[in-house]
């Protein structure tokens, strides 16, 4: 089970995040990375999942990088790439082909700041599957 802590306030956003991986009940690794920043034209953040971690050759730290740089691909801004990056999770975790529920969730949580024209404003997201 995967432990994320979200601070989040005006001035900054802290996230906690463990680093094992557990894979069929069984400890897989212990030096995961499990968070990555993401910098918009319109603001930073930082971003941590939970539950499916790795289905076969599929890694989700490694994919969900992927998948944010596609997701903002467009405009490079954040605030549209979290609407899309629901999307192509789902897509995701549908292609697999895993049947169980439990073991297709995919839980991702994004806090940082937007700064369109004004002072940053603290944001938080939670997207899952």
């Amino acid at each position: 089970m995967t432990l994320n802590l979200f601070l989040v306030n005006d001035d900054q956003a802290i996230v906690l995040s463990d680093r094992r991986l557990i894979e069929n009940g069984r400890l897989v690794g212990s030096e995961a990375t499990k968070i990555a920043k993401i910098l918009g034209l319109d603001g930073r953040a930082v971003m941590a999942f939970t539950g499916l971690a790795c289905h076969g050759a599929f890694d989700a730290s490694r994919w969900l990088l992927e998948a944010v740089g596609e997701a903002g691909r467009a405009d490079r801004l954040i605030g549209s790439a979290v609407g899309r990056l629901r999307e192509v999770l789902q897509e995701k975790v549908d292609s697999l082909g895993i049947s169980r529920a439990d073991d297709r969730r995919l839980s991702v949580t994004i806090a940082g700041h937007l700064y369109y024209s004004g002072p940053p404003v603290a944001h938080v997201w939670r997207l899952s599957n």
